[in-house]
């Protein structure tokens, strides 16, 4: 028997469990809990990677949520317990799960049944990434895209398994710039999505530009070691040799920024209750024929 393409994705996506890693904070718990909760919500699967102290104080804040210990952290890089972006993958790669997620644990998602199957679709093979939409409060969900970086990502083992190990983590700059050059380099599609569908609360945010300016340094220096295999893009490695030499990055994160925007499809989970309703019910006479 032949099986169509079609039953084979709905064969995959029926056996396919969402599990999305954050790293929860020790503080501002009323915008993450509500974060937290709009993901189960959508149905995934929710693991938060910490370092051992901060479970222990977060474990019963947070009792739907596995939390993992991560093997180190960043502190002597960033003066922070910060996670990195390594051990979030590894954590991810051991849930057992087909699709994975890596999102912010402020961001608060609203996706409907329709959208998460077409994301779980899209993110066969490929990356789906996005940008918050930024709002003043939960009670009214709308506001501004953020225009100068990501916040969520969505993606299988073909794009987790190509990621380059670097000492990128979650928090600190440039690591949501990182995550999609990688698969870009490899020839791996990538999309960005522009529906509305994550929200963060806006609130004030103190900028360490020392540290901004290091981890672009570490950016560049991987950037340039993947030169060596041949893997840059031409368009890509003018950029970096544009700056490479020079003492301020002024407009480096828009250079790229632009790069990865280029590269990317832009998509759209325009939200359609009737068409939902007609797949739900034409789906309901195909089980009892």
């Amino acid at each position: 028997m032949i099986i169509s393409e079609d039953i084979k994705a709905r064969i995959y996506l029926k056996r396919a469990q969402f599990t999305i890693a954050t790293s929860i904070a020790p503080r501002k718990h009323e915008v993450q809990l509500a974060a937290v909760n709009s993901w189960f919500e959508c149905g995934f699967k929710v693991i938060s990677v910490n370092t051992s102290n901060e479970i222990s104080a977060l474990e019963s804040i947070y009792p739907r949520v596995k939390f993992v210990d991560a093997p180190r952290d960043s502190s002597s890089i960033t003066g922070k317990p910060l996670i990195f972006v390594d051990d979030v993958l590894k954590a991810l790669k051991q849930s057992q799960s087909l699709l994975y997620g890596i999102i912010n644990s402020d961001i608060i998602l609203r996706l409907s049944k329709w959208q998460l199957k077409q994301l779980a679709r899209d993110a066969r093979g490929s990356l789906v990434f996005g940008s918050r939409v930024d709002i003043e409060s939960t009670d009214l969900m709308e506001g501004e895209f953020f225009q100068e970086g990501f916040d969520f990502f969505f993606f299988d083992n073909v794009v987790a398994n190509v990621i380059v190990p670097s000492e990128f983590c979650l928090g600190a700059p440039w690591w949501d710039y990182w995550f999609p050059l990688i698969p870009i380099l490899k020839g791996i599609p990538i999309a960005r999505l522009v529906t509305p569908a994550a929200y963060h609360v806006r609130h004030e945010i103190v900028w360490d530009w020392q540290l901004h300016e290091a981890y672009c340094h570490k950016l560049l220096s991987l950037l340039i070691s993947l030169d060596d295999i041949k893997l840059i893009d031409n368009s890509l490695k003018h950029i970096v040799a544009s700056f490479e030499h020079m003492n301020s990055f002024n407009g480096i994160d828009q250079e790229i920024l632009s790069f990865i925007n280029g590269k990317s499809a832009a998509i759209s989970y325009r939200n359609c209750t009737q068409c939902e309703k007609l797949r739900d019910l034409i789906a309901n006479i195909v089980r009892k024929w």
